[in-house]
């Protein structure tokens, strides 16, 4: 059997008390964050696994799934979450789920804690299309499936909306049906659903004549809070209406509605919005949205069973699924 690498082991190795190691993976304030980066990469580095945990599970693995997600406060997730869980359920198998607010630091730890565990499998948003996250879970053979963005097209198991098409045809709308002048609000562009997203805005402006204007797209606007401040400290300070916003979720979107409500403008008469997801809540609000409608249930649920066919299958070949999204006309748009 592989010789189990201890705190002792990465004290020797940077020349350090086994005290000062407890201290990195307990958070301590006695401890440097220059310090505790270094332990902490170092320890990644010697595929170390907390002791008192791994003593009994060196063998086995535990009927835990990790499903790490970007932000489970966006009701997008709740959907994803609810379609994974139901079918962990049907597995016998229990959810564990972090949040990483799209901080890649955050998600190593997390990554880090599941290791402690053994867990069985992950399912995993990776935060910022950060890979380091995926490199750790390759090392140690854990089983991962990457849901609702990749890293690499064609690269991994991952199961994704086709996000260039949803920005085609939201833009593609818009123009047609609204004011051919888009604004786009859109997400952390280091990420391949809003890279998509926005692919697929600016291919529906080339086919119908229209060019790419940059001082129109806001990025890294990724909740309904940031949606509200980029629309009323920029946008309608930059643009005159009427014109069309399309805003990279339904969440950011209505932080979008409820400037454009507080300024006074009519939606669509001044300004037409349009999100992408389906929030089935933002149906039932006056006016609802205009959106596109994401399959975020089968994103969980797909991802799941393609976990669990790696899980019993260690040489399952690489699955990919894009699923297509779908144009809901309400009110908005």
């Amino acid at each position: 059997m592989e010789k189990v690498t201890t705190l002792k082991d990465i004290a020797k190795k940077i020349g350090v008390s086994t005290t000062t190691v407890w201290k990195a993976f307990n958070n301590h304030p006695d401890i440097s964050p220059k310090r505790k980066k270094q332990i902490l990469e170092l320890s990644s580095e010697m595929k170390y696994i907390p002791n008192a945990i791994a003593t009994n599970l060196r063998t086995k693995t535990t009927r835990f799934i990790g499903l790490i997600v970007s932000d489970n406060t966006n009701p997008y997730y709740a959907r994803l979450i609810k379609g994974a869980e139901e079918e962990i359920a049907l597995h016998n198998y229990h959810t564990v789920i972090f949040n990483t607010n799209e901080n890649p630091e955050r998600e190593l730890e997390f990554i880090r804690s599941l290791l402690s565990i053994k867990i069985a499998g992950v399912i995993i948003t990776p935060a910022k299309g950060n890979p380091e996250s995926i490199k750790i879970l390759k090392d140690f053979k854990i089983p991962y499936v990457l849901a609702n963005r990749y890293l690499k097209v064609n690269k991994d198991n991952y199961v994704v909306a086709d996000d260039n098409k949803a920005g085609y045809i939201a833009t593609d709308y818009l123009i047609k049906n609204r004011f051919k002048k888009i604004i786009f609000i859109n997400g952390f562009e280091d990420v391949t659903s809003a890279i998509n997203r926005r692919l697929g805005y600016e291919s529906a402006l080339k086919d119908n004549g229209l060019s790419r204007d940059k001082t129109n797209v806001y990025s890294g606007i990724i909740n309904n809070t940031e949606g509200y401040k980029i629309t009323k400290s920029r946008v309608l300070i930059d643009h005159k209406p009427p014109f069309s916003i399309l805003c990279y979720s339904d969440f950011v979107a209505s932080g979008v509605i409820k400037c454009l409500s507080e300024m006074g403008l009519k939606i669509p008469g001044d300004i037409a919005v349009m999100g992408i997801d389906n929030i089935e809540l933002l149906s039932f609000f006056h006016p609802s949205l205009s959106t596109i409608n994401i399959p975020r249930f089968q994103i969980g649920k797909k991802s799941v069973e393609m976990l669990f066919n790696l899980m019993e299958n260690p040489d399952y070949p690489d699955n990919r699924i894009m699923l297509e999204p779908k144009l809901i006309v309400r009110e908005t748009a």
